[in-house]
This record gives structure tokens, C-alpha cells and sequence, in this order.
């Protein structure tokens, strides 16, 4: 039998909002340690301890985000795991409903019209790396839909494979 599977996993690029979240979190913790230790005493130093440790938690540890693509035949499964630890299936789609894949820039998707709700981005949000679109029609609200993620080479193949190469475009 030809079954076919194969694993991707694609780490989201820390953002530049992310750093300045991090430095306006450190600069206001040492106002807040410098101003409280003179009028509060050293119960300030606990209470910023313990701000530090729920930022922790729930902020920082949720920008470490990684995606994981499964594909299995026609199957392809998309899981977000957060910290290494969470794992969070986002979409389970048959990739014989595909209409158009193609990098995200080709000249392929200029006339496609797709609404801003139904954009779904499972990519790295890397500039360095290409991020293919699968465009295909919702079985719900009949609208299409477009999924950004950045597949490798033996992915796209498989994808020309199955779908031939009037809806998989390369460049």
C-alpha cells in the first residue's frame, strides 16, 4: 500500500512587540521596586517577585509557539504546541478540497478575494520564508477560506501529487 506521512514542525519568529513587551515589564517592575522599597519597605520586593512569575505564566510563555503539520495521504493536520508542552489541534483538512496552492506572493492568488475573517496563519511569520496559501471553498458558509503555512519541499509534492499541477503552482 502507498501510504504517505510526513511531519513538519515550523517555530513562530518572536516579534519585535514581543521584546518591547518584555523591556516595558523589566522597566516598570524596577520603578516600581525603587519607589516601593523607599515608601512600602521590602514587602515590594515580594509583591514584584511574584508579578514577574505571573507574567510569566500566562504572557510570556504563551509567545514560545511552534506548529506542527501532519500529513497522512490526502489528511492534513495542523497542531499549535505552546512551551513545548500544550498541544492544540487547529485544523484537520482534506487536501482534495483545495482549489489553489501556491507561495503567498504568486501571481497566481492576485485575483482571489478572500474575506479578513477567513484568513487562518499557521505560519512562522518569518520574512525570510515563503508561506505557501491553500485557498478552498468552507463547507459551512460556503466562502472561501485561505490557510498560510510554510511547507517544505517534500510537502508541496505530495500536494502536487494529489491535487496535479493546474491547482499546485510552485512560483
Amino acid at each position: 500500500m502507498n501510504d504517505f506521512y510526513h511531519e513538519q514542525s515550523v517555530e513562530r519568529v518572536r516579534k519585535r512587540s514581543d521584546l518591547i513587551l518584555i523591556i516595558a515589564l523589566v522597566a516598570v517592575l524596577a520603578v516600581f521596586i525603587f519607589l516601593g522599597y523607599i515608601y512600602i519597605g521590602i514587602w515590594c520586593v515580594f509583591i514584584a517577585a511574584a508579578v514577574v512569575v505571573l507574567f510569566y505564566f500566562l504572557v510570556f510563555s504563551k509567545m514560545k509557539v511552534e506548529y506542527e503539520y501532519f500529513l497522512t495521504n490526502t489528511t492534513l493536520e495542523v497542531d499549535m504546541v505552546v512551551r513545548g508542552k500544550k498541544r492544540k489541534s487547529l485544523a484537520d483538512f482534506d487536501i482534495k478540497r483545495a482549489e489553489i496552492v501556491a507561495p503567498q506572493n504568486s501571481a497566481t492568488l492576485n485575483n482571489v478575494k478572500i474575506k479578513p475573517k477567513n484568513f487562518f496563519i499557521y505560519s512562522a511569520e518569518d520574512k525570510a520564508v515563503m508561506p505557501y496559501a491553500i485557498i478552498f471553498t468552507d463547507r459551512v458558509s460556503k466562502q472561501q477560506a485561505c490557510l498560510l503555512m510554510d511547507l517544505d519541499e517534500t510537502m508541496v509534492d505530495q500536494f502536487l501529487r494529489v491535487l496535479g499541477p493546474k491547482v499546485v503552482h510552485k512560483k
